[in-house]
Parts: structure tokens; sequence; C-alpha cells
């Protein structure tokens, strides 16, 4: 608080020479424009008002006012102590005789209802000390901040002086008027031990033990941060060292704005002996940083795999008062879900696919905006999902058998499924079957995911019926060789000799490019696949995965899949294992 200090004689001098003036004649106004000004000036009453006057023991101060409008409105000197009336006029002279400060109410009431009230704290002082606030025992004395309720941070500066020792004194920082020590959130404290401690939350401690003595000057700087509920203190002794009491201590009353100091002398479980009060001078409250929009938390950014699930908790503050509306960006990942929980915080769930080929895997920014009345806050944190431990198996058909043309041919260059009116094993009925050698699983691993990718390099729309094609898993074998049994067309899940894995793979006519097997069909065929080892399958047999029409078209269709050895070496197809320890 920045103290007005004014000398006696200067104010007799400007009184006089204000009293020769002529009554000023006020506009007429509504009690929208109400005001209250010193007399003579024009200047506004209530901030100097509230920030006060100091005078010295054996002097006093005359204060004059006037008001706008005048017309129909009543006024009064009121002491706040006891709301007793002082008198009815613009003029009050305070005149101290003992050190402390006097609240004193200058109130106006209007015949429509209307009242104002301006708050004068005057000061009695020596020795040019200002002395802000004596403690009483039990008993609990109250001040406002000069800039009002403060919901950003700012820096509390005061001096300490303790009338006895090991006493047990307090000096607190809260919202509104406190009457209890719970009201009580950033605190400092004479201790019955003879050293300073500061509230952490739920407990009183020090970072650095200070002791004090009965009739010093200890300074006190207090930097605290209303909104994110922290403080820290600083205690210079009277040899001008400056040590820290409390880094980063939490509020005890978890409250986001503060409007009010107080003091106290508390006699629960003292002993009477040591029994007495504090004094505060010089309160300055400075540097205060008022916040308006809402004030986002920070979040750590999160690391998961692939399958995994985690939660993160979105905060925000409105300094208003309100409650921030929480809404998600644009670049939220399909695996999250983001839910405004209505209360100033949201919830994201994360749960990245583990069978869809990698498609979660790597960093993802997930943005997010904190909205209240006066504008929007932006945050943002970082999920990196990494892959599961996996096995990827290329199709291995280096002693297939392939029919075509009526004939077998090693090493084909495609698996080609020609679909016409002849028989299987000519070349115009062909399945693509792919042999893929079973690895040997490591050591207290399960497979939970196995999906099929292909890279289709030819996918001729038809004439006739439109096929799609579907995939089957062939039980395990000891080699590679395909068999004219392991064909087939026709419908979707009727072939007793396979097991349906995925209906509708891809469609005639679709685009070229690679394609990967759905996540709940790779859930499937990871249950083939470790079905096959539990029925007696070992590492270097070989399953067999088919692709192959939906239907019996009369009409020639045609599609290629880049399958085999002499392929390009990343268009091969590709049978991948998710692993996950058991």
């Amino acid at each position: 608080m920045k103290i007005l200090k004014y000398i006696t004689a200067v104010f007799a001098l400007l009184f006089v020479i204000a009293s020769c003036e002529k009554e000023v004649a006020n506009p007429e106004l509504t009690d929208t424009d109400y005001r209250v000004y010193f007399w003579g000036s024009g200047e506004n009453a209530y901030n100097v008002a509230r920030e006060g006057f100091d005078v010295m023991l054996g002097e006093s101060l005359e204060i004059k006012l006037m008001n706008t409008p005048s017309d129909g409105t009543d006024i009064k000197w009121v002491l706040a102590s006891d709301s007793s009336l002082i008198n009815k006029t613009f003029n009050y002279t305070f005149a101290p005789e003992e050190e402390g400060l006097q609240k004193t109410w200058f109130v106006s009431s209007r015949s429509s209802g209307f009242t104002d009230t301006v708050t004068f704290n005057f000061r009695g002082v020596t020795d040019g000390i200002v002395r802000d606030a004596k403690s009483e025992m039990a008993v609990w004395q109250n001040f406002e901040y000069p800039q009002g309720v403060i919901n950003g941070s700012f820096t509390a500066e005061f001096d300490m002086v303790a009338e006895k020792n090991n006493t047990n004194c307090i000096t607190g920082f809260q919202q509104g008027e406190a009457a209890a020590f719970g009201d009580l959130s950033a605190i400092v404290r004479f201790t019955t031990a003879g050293n300073f401690d500061a509230r952490n939350g739920g407990a009183y401690d020090f970072d650095n033990v200070i002791n004090y003595s009965a009739g010093l000057t200890y300074h006190v700087r207090m930097e605290v941060d209303a909104m994110n509920m922290k403080y820290d203190v600083f205690i210079t002794d009277a040899d001008g060292l400056e040590t820290q009491l409390a880094d980063d201590y939490g509020f005890r009353k978890q409250v986001s704005n503060l409007s009010h100091w107080s003091v106290v002398a508390d006699n629960w479980d003292t002993p009477a002996e040591n029994q007495g009060y504090h004094t505060i001078s010089n309160m300055d409250i400075t540097n205060a940083v008022q916040n308006i929009r809402p004030i986002i938390s920070p979040v750590e950014d999160v690391t998961m795999e692939e399958g995994g699930s985690e939660i993160v908790t979105i905060r925000a503050k409105d300094p208003l008062g309100g409650i921030a509306t929480l809404t998600a960006g644009d670049d939220l990942p399909r695996f999250a879900k983001f839910v405004d929980n209505e209360n100033g915080s949201a919830t994201i769930v994360m749960e990245p696919y583990f069978a869809c080929g990698g498609c979660d895997v790597g960093t993802h920014t997930i943005s997010y905006t904190a909205t209240n009345s006066e504008g929007e806050t932006e945050g943002s944190f970082n999920v990196t999902v990494n892959p599961l431990e996996n096995i990827t198996i290329t199709v291995d058909i280096a002693d297939a058998t392939i029919f075509e043309s009526g004939t077998t041919q090693l090493n084909p260059n495609h698996t080609s499924i020609d679909i016409g009116a002849a028989d299987y094993g000519t070349a115009t009925q062909m399945n693509a079957v792919m042999p893929f050698a079973l690895p040997a699983i490591p050591e207290g691993k399960e497979i939970v995911a196995a999906y099929l990718k292909v890279n289709v390099e030819f996918n001729n729309a038809s004439w006739g019926a439109k096929p799609s094609y579907d995939v089957y898993a062939l039980d395990a074998r000891d080699t590679p060789e395909v068999l004219y049994t392991d064909f087939y067309k026709g419908a979707y899940d009727e072939d007793a000799s396979a097991t349906a894995m995925q209906q509708g793979f891809y469609a005639d006519g679709d685009p070229l490019g690679e394609y990967v097997m759905s996540s709940g069909s790779a859930e499937n065929m990871a249950d083939f696949i470790t079905q096959q080892f539990e029925n007696g399958a070992t590492a270097g047999q070989f399953v067999f995965l088919r692709i192959n029409s939906s239907v019996d078209n009369p009409t020639w269709v045609q599609s290629k899949i880049s399958s085999y050895e002499t392929s390009n070496a990343d268009n091969r197809s590709e049978l991948v294992l998710i692993l996950k320890d058991k």
C-alpha cells in the first residue's frame, strides 16, 4: 500500500485558500452519475481515501468534501468500528491520540434510495513510522487491499515487530474478512518456538530457521500468486540480511482471489507468560497483475504404447469467478475422447489402437481452449504413441507351387486373382494364397493382434457383378506348397476348410495401393495363430492366408497383389504379429 503522508501546516494553508472560493454550482445529474470529490479540487475521493492518510500524534488533518449531484442527498461521517455517527457535514477533522488505523465512512443517501460509501483509512503515527495494525488477543482485525480484489499476482511488503519472545502472532492474507484461521490463505507467523514459519497447505513449515527477538523490526516480503494459490516469503532481519522462509508454499484456504489482510494474537496452546501482541507497519501491496481470461494449468506431455490407456485432466480457472468452458482443438487424434466436465475441468481419454498397422504410432499434439466472457486461452500437450513389440513376417513362397494356366510355376511376380468361367487351376480362376512362416514367440509374450498388409497393383473394374475380396486363414503345414484344395470362390464364411477373417477386405474397382486388415480382424487373426500353436504348430511351419472373390463371376475380372520375392521389397505382403507381456 502506498502511504500518503500529509503535513498539517500545508493542509491548513490549502483549506484557508479554498475557503475563500465561491460555492460550486452542480450540474443536473442522475444517481448513476453520483460522485464524491475533495472540495475545491475536483479530485475523485475514492482511491485516495482508500489508500489512506497518516497523521502524526498531536497533529490534525481536516478533510473537506463535495458531491454531485447534491440536491436530494443526505450525508454523514460514521466511525466504522461501531457505526457511530460523527457528524452530518462535508467536513471531518482527524486528530489521532494513539497509533493505529481508524476506518471512517463518508455515507451519502439519495432520496431515490441510492447509497454511496467512501472508506477513509486514517492512521495515527509516531516518528514517521506507519503503524498499520496492532494485533489483539483472539480478536480478528481485517484490512482491505487498496487495489480491491486481486486474482493475479502481487508483492506484499511490511514490517513485523513482536511484543514478546516466544509468542504466537499471525499475519494473514485472505478472501474477504477473516473470523477464523481456516479463512486465511497465505500466512506468516511469530511462533512460540522463537522463530518464523508460514503455512504450506495443511501445516505450518519453514525452509530455513529464522529466529526473532522481541522489539526488533523484521521486514517481510511475500510474493503471492493468487490464481495458482502459491506464495513465497522472505524475511530481512535487523542487520539487513534477507533469508527465504517459504518457497512455493500452497494456500491454506484454496481460493483464487484475495482482497484482505488481517492480524491476530493467538492464545490457543500458548503459555500465559508468552501471550503477547505484534505490530504491522508500512504495509505496501504493489505489482498487482490482474487476470481476466481463463488460466489453464500446465499439462505434462504423455508417452504411451499402442493398446494402452491414459487419462489426462485439463483444468482452467476463471478469474472472474465463473466456470470456463473447455473445448478440444481440431487436432484431436481419433483415439482420444474429450469431455468438458462443466466444472472448469475436462477429461481426455486416450486409447490408441494396437491392431491397425501402427496407424496411431507417432507424436500427436492435442490442443484445447478455455473460454469465459472476456476471451479465450489456448493450451496444448504432446502425446507420443510407441509401437508395441512386433514380429513382421514377409510372405514366403520360395518353394510354393502356384497353379497358373493349368500348370505349376515357381515364384511368379504376382499372386493373381483371376475369375472366369473355367474351373480351379486355370489362368481364369485363381486365388491369392500366401504362405507365412510361423516365428518363435519370445518367452513371457503373447500375440494380441496379427494383421495382413498387402499392396494391390491391379484391380480391374469388371463386367457384370462386381465382386469384393475376402480374407481367410488356413491351418499350419510343414511346407509352403499351395494345394489345389486351397482355392475357393463363393459366399463369405462358407468354406469349411478355412477360417474366415475379414469380409470385404477390398472390392473390385477400389483404388490401388496398400490395404491393412481391420483392427477387429487383426484380433481374430491373433486368436487363430495362437490356436495354431496350442494345437501343436511350431516355429518354421507355415500358415496360409488367402484372398479370394466373394462371387463366381461368369465374366473375367482380375486383381493382382505384389506378394512375391521378385516384387518391389517395399510392396511385399506382410503378416505383422503384435506382442505384449502375458
